[in-house]
């Protein structure tokens, strides 16, 4: 899973602009260890800034690139979802539950944003307008049926390699989870994490598929079992991975540093 989302931001990191591949992993990998070991989502603001300096692009293409990739992970955890509960529906009534209230979340929170904008685009000083331009500007760079094929393919395929490894995380505990259940405890867990909260999402992500897994009818002892084992999972590799990656990175800098001074 983190392979695959290494190529999709450097595929769209790398719009337009001369990116290693290599090294955008590394800031990459980088910014998820720091997301699980400092609070609020501190790993994307680093990224942020450690992208624009490092590859010398502007704030704004780098924050459009951040944004598509949130897009994206909304849009296939989304369909994700509404497959599994549209799957489920006859069974549990979960899926006309949860299409019915995302939708209707959805739709009031894009009309909201859009009556904003309209209503407020001539009154914003030029320093926002011109971030917006460019901001526009770096989503446009992706915009073609292709690339957003691609995009929306990779992180369909990611976002699925992560419900199988919820699913055999279910079956090494002995839990009586199917598949269709652990994809939608997945979906339901990771949009949890959206929300800037503690580091690695203690909590927030440990409290939905404690949630989910309640809602299967397993006990509660056994769901906080599981949710503390799939945490763990999840977070200790990504986060060593991670804590790797910027020590090359620093290791990288230092000697640039010294060969410029030299």
């Amino acid at each position: 899973v983190g392979s695959e989302m290494c190529i999709r931001d450097s595929l769209i990191t790398m719009q337009g602009a001369s990116v290693d591949f290599s090294e955008s992993a590394r800031v990459f990998l980088a910014s998820y260890a720091f997301n699980n070991l400092m609070p609020l989502r501190a790993g994307d603001a680093w990224r942020w800034y450690t992208t624009t300096q490092r590859f010398d692009l502007s704030g704004a293409s780098v924050l459009g690139a951040l944004f598509l990739e949130r897009v994206a992970d909304v849009i296939a955890l989304g369909f994700l979802l509404v497959l599994c509960a549209l799957y489920m529906g006859s069974k549990s009534g979960l899926g006309s539950e949860l299409i019915d209230e995302s939708g209707v979340a959805l739709l009031l929170v894009g009309c909201v944003v859009l009556w904003l904008v309209i209503r407020f685009r001539h009154k914003l000083p030029h320093v926002i307008t011109d971030f917006l331009s460019q901001f526009q500007a770096s989503l446009s760079s992706t915009s073609s049926p292709r690339e957003l094929s691609v995009l929306l393919l990779l992180s369909m395929f990611g976002w699925v390699c992560e419900g199988l490894l919820f699913h055999c995380c279910m079956h090494a505990l002995g839990l009586s989870i199917d598949a269709v259940q652990s994809g939608i405890t997945m979906a339901v867990s990771t949009f949890a994490t959206l929300v800037p909260s503690s580091p690695g999402h203690l909590g927030t992500f440990d409290y939905a598929v404690h949630s989910c897994l309640s809602f299967w009818g397993v006990s509660k002892s056994m769901a906080t079992a599981a949710a503390l084992f799939i945490h763990i999972v999840l977070w200790l590799p990504i986060t060593f991975a991670g804590l790797v990656a910027f020590i090359t990175l620093s290791k990288a800098c230092l000697l640039y540093t010294s060969d410029a001074a030299d």
